[in-house]
């Protein structure tokens, strides 16, 4: 589990250095790569939550299918709307940066 916790740790790091890259980003008027800084973020944060479970993932859908079977189905940790709206978000965000990420 340590080894576990470690990485979550450097995960949430990772996730708070491209939030605060974002709103830099942001705040120079370069949406389109606040954008990019925040989706990573937000990707970033979950990885922390499936590191903390051992689980390393392949791809980005397979995180957020196991964030949803793990924290929302199994455990309650998250709710359903939770899943849903990450999904939904990322999925626009990744077609408005022009990337095929479909969940």
């Amino acid at each position: 589990m340590g080894e576990e916790l470690a990485l979550s740790r450097l995960a949430v790091e990772k996730s708070d250095r491209l939030y605060e890259d974002a709103r830099i980003l942001k705040d120079m008027r370069r949406y389109e790569s606040s954008l990019s800084r925040l989706y990573y973020s937000v990707f970033w944060i979950i990885t922390a939550l499936a590191r903390v479970k051992g689980f390393n993932a392949s791809s980005h859908k397979a995180l957020i299918n196991y964030i949803n079977r793990i924290y929302v189905v199994e455990n309650k940790i998250l709710t359903d709307s939770f899943y849903r709206s990450l999904k939904l978000h990322i999925t626009k965000v990744s077609g408005f940066l022009g990337t095929k990420k479909r969940l």
